[in-house]
């Protein structure tokens, strides 16, 4: 009876759920270069590892979608308020307003940086 190493650890018996083939594949070729590595390869294959697992981690969390509650959105009340001027003006020119924001047919809302940004740049 062989018995397993402290170390060893269980190959996957199945391919990675709903993966396609190549990465089925990669992954099976990284299993064969661990198993195949010298002790003095492993620092150097264990690096690259891990600069792929950050690459990985970066663009996950770069495809991650806003919540609209972090966009700084105002309602036109809001915005009507911080501009001193009329909901109806602000309906009214809402398409020419480089901070409109269309988030369904007929939901406006505003920019808080893109209002900044207006009136930085001084406006119409």
């Amino acid at each position: 009876m062989h018995s397993r190493s402290p170390f060893e650890f269980p190959r996957r018996a199945t391919a990675l759920a709903g993966a396609p083939e190549p990465l089925s594949g990669a992954l099976a070729a990284l299993e064969a270069a661990i198993d195949g590595a010298s002790r003095e390869q492993l620092p150097s294959l264990i690096g690259e590892l891990a600069r792929l697992d950050a690459a990985a981690r970066l663009r996950l969390a770069a495809e991650q979608k806003p919540v609209i509650e972090d966009l700084g959105l105002l309602t036109a009340e809001e915005t009507s308020e911080t501009l001193k001027t009329t909901t109806d003006w602000l309906y009214r020119h809402a398409s020419k307003l480089p901070f409109t924001v269309r988030v369904a047919p007929g939901q406006l809302r505003f920019s808080r940086a893109g209002i900044r940004d207006f009136i930085s740049k001084g406006g119409v």
